[in-house]
């Protein structure tokens, strides 16, 4: 794996290393890629799911994504984040 802008790589990197050592460090690089005014795809499910039951999804953060939607005028994703907030 190479760093770079795919969303979808990134997540699935960081949630398999997250599943091989079980280090909680992977599941940081969470939050970048959920702080986006846009929904990312299904390929960074598992790292999200993963992140929120870790308790490292906070309704502060919630609220950021909430307010980058807005902004993007994506108000579906706004929408399903209040139940976060």
């Amino acid at each position: 794996y190479l760093p770079s802008d795919n969303a979808d790589l990134a997540c699935q990197y960081y949630y398999a290393q997250y599943q091989l050592t079980k280090d909680t460090n992977y599941l940081d690089k969470a939050k970048p890629l959920w702080l986006v005014g846009f929904s990312q795809s299904s390929a960074c499910d598992g790292l999200f799911n993963a992140w929120q039951k870790s308790g490292k999804l906070t309704s502060k953060i919630a609220f950021e994504r909430f307010y980058l939607a807005l902004e993007a005028k994506n108000f579906d994703l706004a929408k399903h984040l209040t139940k976060h907030l």
